[in-house]
């Protein structure tokens, strides 16, 4: 019962923010919708094909960094983990995505939980941190009357992250060794000993090319809206959102993702009805089409987990 009433809470927080949000924007819900209506089934379709090549690349590159990390796994059983951990995103209040990633890499993997930890722990820090630097430098390119503000972020993040550090080596040099919280951060730190340089750079190169199809994806929607937007202010718009959404810790980064959105389409000269639709389609795209897979891979990995345990039972 307290389940689906926290469901049906976090369904009703979404529709009150998108009212919200279509109020204060002054948008017509019926504008928008005249403007969806407008897709056509191939172009649905190019859609779709584009969200699972972004996906692919968010799956090549987990592998990509567990086996940099000394956890060789199946494709299959990460392509499944992703979508189930997306949903979780999805489904949840808080972001219970990350903890089940460990959590389901450890039982289908045999993953240890540090080697987990460190995976998410970088995947968070380098997309956090591409989003944020494209985030920036477009920021300072279209907003140059306040690129001291702007600098004055950037230097305020870098401070908290070398602060961050600095209390982890701390922690690390002052720490209890007999403590399970001390064994368990040293067991990560141990993880991360095993990437290389180049293992960074290569990941970090996909992550920004998962960007670039992401704007591509943005620059397709509006081209399909009847409107136009060059790849780069796609980037930007999209890292930004983004970026800010998660600096939020909003679930989803809802209201914050969508206004970011909407305020660079606008600056790009692209109408708010065009712009809402944009943000609709992204939305359906990235939290409905996601959440549906994640329900059918979740059920997969639970009839492969019963059927494990069948199959020790017998023996």
């Amino acid at each position: 019962m307290m389940n689906q009433l926290k469901k049906y809470s976090k369904y009703s927080l979404l529709l009150i923010i998108f009212i919200l949000f279509l109020f204060f924007a002054d948008i017509n819900l019926k504008e928008v919708w005249l403007v969806i209506s407008q897709l056509k089934i191939k172009q649905i379709g190019f859609l779709v094909c584009l969200y699972f090549c972004i996906s692919w690349i968010f799956v090549y590159n987990r592998k990509y960094l567990l086996s940099a990390l000394g956890a060789d796994c199946h494709i299959k059983n990460l392509i499944l983990i992703h979508f189930t951990s997306m949903a979780a995103h999805y489904s949840t209040p808080a972001k219970i995505g990350f903890p089940l990633t460990a959590y389901l890499l450890k039982k289908i993997e045999q993953v240890a939980y540090s080697t987990g930890t460190a995976l998410i722990l970088i995947e968070l820090n380098i997309g956090m941190g591409v989003c944020g630097v494209i985030a920036i430098i477009g920021s300072i390119r279209y907003f140059s009357g306040n690129t001291y503000h702007i600098l004055w972020g950037l230097l305020f993040l870098i401070g908290m992250g070398i602060i961050f550090f600095l209390l982890v080596r701390l922690f690390l040099d002052k720490g209890n060794p007999k403590k399970k919280n001390y064994q368990f951060i040293t067991s990560i730190n141990a993880a991360f000993k095993n990437l290389l340089w180049r293992n960074i750079v290569f990941y970090t190169i996909f992550v920004f090319i998962a960007q670039v199809i992401t704007g591509i994806l943005l620059v397709f929607i509006v081209n399909c809206l009847s409107s136009k937007i060059t790849l780069w202010e796609a980037i930007v718009a999209n890292s930004t959102a983004f970026f800010l959404g998660a600096l939020s810790m909003i679930p989803m980064g809802l209201g914050v993702n969508e206004a970011t959105m909407l305020f660079f389409l606008n600056f790009f000269g692209i109408p708010s009805e065009i712009g809402i639709g944009a943000i609709t389609l992204q939305r359906l795209l990235s939290t409905g089409l996601s959440y549906f897979l994640g329900l059918v891979a979740g059920s997969m990995l639970g009839i492969k987990k019963l059927k494990k345990c069948s199959n020790s039972e017998n023996k």
